[in-house]
Order: C-alpha cells, then sequence, then structure tokens
C-alpha cells in the first residue's frame, strides 16, 4: 500500500509531499486580490490561505499571505461590497487547521444558483463609507492601522479614477488593469488596499492574517473574489480555502472531484511511471473540466474533537462545522468562486483509497511496510484529537 500524506515534509520514498496540492502552505499558492508594488521596488504573493467564519449576523474573512520581495513597499487590494471592520489574527489559527484536517490518500498496491450576497459579504456596497471625496474624485472611508498594516478602502466611480489613486500613492498600476478593476467597480464594489507598516524578512517571517467582518448575506451565499487574481497570477493558482459555519459549504460554480477520483489518479499515473503527484493530477483533472475544478478535503462537525484553544474560540453554535476545499485553476480560467451551503452532502474524513491495476518497481514489502507506517501515525493523531 502506498501512502499518500498531505504534508509540508519534504519528498521521501514512497511518502510524497503535497505542497502545490493538498498541503496548502502558503509558499505554494496565490492570492485571490492582486499585488502591487512601488515604482522602485519589486514584490510577489507566493501564498495564501484563507478562512471563513460565517456567524449568525457577520462574516469574518480571514487571509494569511506569503510575500517575496520587498514587502514592506507592496500593496494589497481586494474587492469588497461594504466597509469592513478591519482586524488581525494569528498564524496559528492556520496551521491548526492544517493539522486538524490535512487529508491522507492510499494507494493499494497489487497483491493478493443564486448569488445571493456580493462579493466577500452583503451587497450593500456604499454601507458606512464617508463619501464626501477627495480632490482627485475617489470616495474612501477612513483608513487605519491593524496589526502589522495601513489600509484604505477605496471608492471610486471608474476603474481609471482607481488607478489614478493608487499611482498618486506611489504604486505601479498597469493600465491593463483598468478592465479588470472595472468589473469591480461596475458592481459598486470598494477596494481594500493594504500595506505592511514596517519590513519583515519575508524568506522567515509569515505575515499576519488580515480579518475582514462585513455583515452576514441573507442567502447565506458569497463570492470569493479570483477572478482580480488574473492581473497578477501564475498559470495556475492554488487556492485553500477553510469555512466555519453550521453547516457543509460547497463552491458551487465549479467542477468538483472527490478524494478518491484524485486517488485514482494518481495511482494511474504512478502505476503507468508517469509523474505521482498529486499536484500533477489535480492539474490533469481540471484540464479535463475546463479549467475550474475543486476539491473538498474534509468536512465534519468539529465539536467532537478536542481543539486547540486558537481554534476552540472560533467555534460556536453557528461555527461548528469545519469544510475544508482547494483549487487549482488555471489563469485563463479564473473566476470568482460563489460560495453556498451544501446540507444535503456527506462528510467527508480526509482518507481516499484506490486499488493499484499493476506493480510496482519496489520492493512489495517495503512498499506495505511505509503505507501502514504512514497510515497508523495519521490515524494516531486523530485518535488523539478524539474527546474521551
Amino acid at each position: 500500500m502506498q501512502t499518500v500524506r498531505c504534508n509540508s515534509s519534504v519528498q521521501t520514498l514512497l511518502t510524497l509531499t503535497l505542497l502545490a496540492a493538498l498541503a496548502g502552505t502558503p509558499s505554494e499558492a496565490r492570492p485571490c486580490g492582486a499585488l502591487l508594488h512601488a515604482e522602485t521596488a519589486d514584490a510577489a504573493i507566493d501564498g495564501q490561505r484563507a478562512l471563513v467564519v460565517w456567524r449568525q449576523d457577520t462574516v469574518d474573512v480571514h487571509v494569511q499571505l506569503k510575500v517575496t520581495g520587498s514587502a514592506d513597499a507592496a500593496m494589497w487590494l481586494l474587492p469588497v461590497p461594504t466597509t469592513p471592520e478591519m482586524s488581525v489574527s494569528s498564524v496559528e489559527i492556520f496551521d491548526a487547521l492544517d493539522q486538524l484536517s490535512t487529508p491522507i490518500i492510499e494507494l493499494e498496491s497489487p497483491s493478493a444558483g443564486d448569488s445571493g450576497g456580493g462579493c466577500l459579504g452583503s451587497s450593500d456596497a456604499a454601507g458606512g463609507v464617508n463619501q464626501s471625496g477627495g480632490a482627485d474624485g475617489v470616495v474612501f472611508s477612513e483608513g487605519g492601522t491593524v496589526g502589522s498594516y495601513d489600509y484604505e478602502i477605496v471608492l471610486a466611480p471608474t476603474a481609471a479614477v482607481v488607478i489614478e489613486h493608487l499611482n498618486g500613492k506611489g504604486f505601479d498600476v498597469p493600465a491593463a488593469w483598468e478592465t479588470e478593476i472595472g468589473s469591480y467597480v461596475d458592481q459598486d464594489m470598494l477596494f481594500v488596499a493594504a500595506r505592511l507598516t514596517d519590513p519583515v524578512n519575508t524568506s522567515t517571517d509569515a505575515l499576519e492574517p488580515l480579518v475582514m467582518t462585513m455583515p452576514r448575506p441573507a442567502s447565506s451565499q458569497m463570492v470569493y473574489p479570483l477572478g482580480i487574481g488574473r492581473l497578477s497570477s501564475s498559470d495556475v493558482m492554488p487556492v485553500r480555502l477553510y469555512q466555519l459555519s453550521d453547516r457543509r459549504y460547497r463552491i458551487v460554480n465549479y467542477g468538483s472531484v472527490s478524494l478518491d477520483m484524485l486517488a485514482d489518479r494518481v495511482r494511474e499515473n504512478w502505476a503507468n511511471d508517469g509523474d505521482p503527484t498529486v499536484a500533477t493530477a489535480f492539474d490533469q483533472l481540471t484540464a479535463t473540466s475546463g479549467g475550474r475544478l475543486v476539491v473538498t478535503e474534509y468536512a465534519a462537525d468539529i465539536t467532537r474533537l478536542e481543539l486547540p484553544t486558537v481554534l476552540a474560540d472560533l467555534v460556536d453554535d453557528s461555527a461548528f462545522y469545519l469544510t475544508r476545499s482547494y483549487a487549482r485553476p488555471t489563469r485563463d480560467a479564473l473566476e470568482d468562486m460563489l460560495l453556498s451551503f451544501a446540507s444535503d452532502a456527506p462528510d467527508e474524513d480526509g482518507y481516499a483509497e484506490a486499488p493499484a491495476t499493476s506493480t510496482s518497481s519496489l520492493p512489495m514489502l517495503l512498499l506495505a511496510v511505509l503505507g501502514w507506517l504512514g497510515l497508523v501515525a495519521r490515524r494516531r493523531h486523530r485518535h488523539d484529537l478524539e474527546r474521551p
């Protein structure tokens, strides 16, 4: 049996690290927003993990970024439907989510709707914004500082005004971005523009997660803005998305694949001496689905688990069911994600199995022992999390 464990360790014999696919570490993903840099500097966002916490009346959106280059000279631009309450959270929250819900794939060796609310919240785009206006035509709410970020919330009548405003602050916004930014301006969206207050060592320091809190849409649906990522993404944009709510959630406008189906493709590639990584298998399946595909890696009520404090503090009667999703859309196929509930969908425990169809060149005994050890270790960890 081959065990493919989804963790951040280096690749070892028959234990394939899935950094580019199921592990979802910040260094391997691209942001849903766009990254601007100062005219005298260069920077790029190398990773993102996002957590959406659905409360009774509000939605909290946590985003953790990893930036290479001069992060303090960069600005992150994200469309929002209404003026959010800004705050910060901790990297430990995402690390705990990863440890709790990272899936495992077992490969047996041969042997005997409605869009509802707006982007990231409700559709009341101008709610709470100071609309007195500025000299350059921009209407914006008062900015501020939270944690290690300075931020401003920009509202403007045209994309050209948004670009002119940001260029006036020393950020280089390509003219080619006008069409993409304009698509959000036409929806009466605002833009959160955030930058670090102090320099950081981007090779060693994880950026503090930024949190935006907005009114909960009445329909309990929300749009997650990936389309703007076309402005600064690579050919493939890995996305890791966690949701805490009172039910399972799904991404309704992307194709879907199960862990078992993903395991089948990994097994086929491995058996045929192809690339046995999950990233390759996922990209193959994504290509056959038109460039947009999502896998639900974990979906379960986590109140039955003994949670670390950073997660226990987030759980309440309206946020106790964890859904973990992953996607690798191609740049040309990027589209905003529509998040909606999926109450009729079954739980997903994060395990997948697929029988092999051909022998491996590796000794079968070694194959079986390594797979067994990986499975025992993972199940022991899950057992330790269970309440007595």
